[in-house]
């Protein structure tokens, strides 16, 4: 019984951790279309 809801734990702290770093990568990726087109902006 403990070592399922054990797994059960781990499973939720990996599935946030996965969470997470997708979010990081949405913003970085958010920050560099921004970047971009500031940058598309000056040259005009």
């Amino acid at each position: 019984m403990l070592e399922n809801g054990n797994s059960i734990l781990q499973s939720q702290e990996i599935l946030s951790e996965r969470k997470k770093h997708a979010r990081r990568r949405q913003q970085i990726k958010l920050d560099i279309s921004s970047k971009v087109t500031i940058q598309g902006n000056r040259n005009m």
